[in-house]
């Protein structure tokens, strides 16, 4: 589920955050050109919906820059799921704004997308806390074994 942070790891999340980028290029030239043809009648939710993709590629940006463990493919999938999903739901709900109906289905859309996200965000701080935790006792059993081992000196045992 996670992937320690060396050059080979930060280069599969680069290729994630290079997607997230696209995939935000791509919606927002679809919500500028779909109110160019919606006769004046706009959405903050269509206008929005580039935002998900770009605040999650910023998210594993600061992650690959910062954090000594990397989220592995299964904790990138579940992200890319709730942002997939998030996005979906802004796209929907953006149409029926501009066409002037509802939906009562729409309310699904960030439920199931900030689920996605917020198991993503507990699995990932869970294994940054689990690797400090496994790096301090290393640092930890380090220091013991030198103590045993200047004491032993000391004794003249070595």
């Amino acid at each position: 589920m996670y992937m320690k942070a060396d050059g080979r790891s930060r280069a599969g999340v680069y290729k994630w955050i290079r997607g997230y980028a696209a995939a935000a290029a791509a919606c927002l030239l679809f919500g500028t050109v779909y109110e160019i043809f919606s006769h004046g009648v706009y959405s903050v939710y269509m206008l929005g919906a580039w935002t998900v993709p770009c605040l999650c590629a910023l998210l594993l940006l600061a992650a690959a820059k910062k954090a000594a463990i990397l989220p592995g493919n299964i904790l990138l999938q579940l992200l890319c799921c709730g942002a997939a999903t998030l996005t979906a739901g802004s796209l929907m709900k953006g149409v029926l704004d501009i066409y002037g109906t509802t939906n009562g289905l729409t309310v699904f859309y960030p439920l199931a997308g900030g689920a996605f996200i917020l198991l993503f965000a507990a699995l990932y701080i869970t294994g940054l806390s689990a690797s400090k935790r496994k790096q301090v006792s290393e640092v930890l059993s380090q220091e013991e074994e030198t103590n045993i081992i200047e004491k032993k000196r000391k004794r003249g045992s070595i």
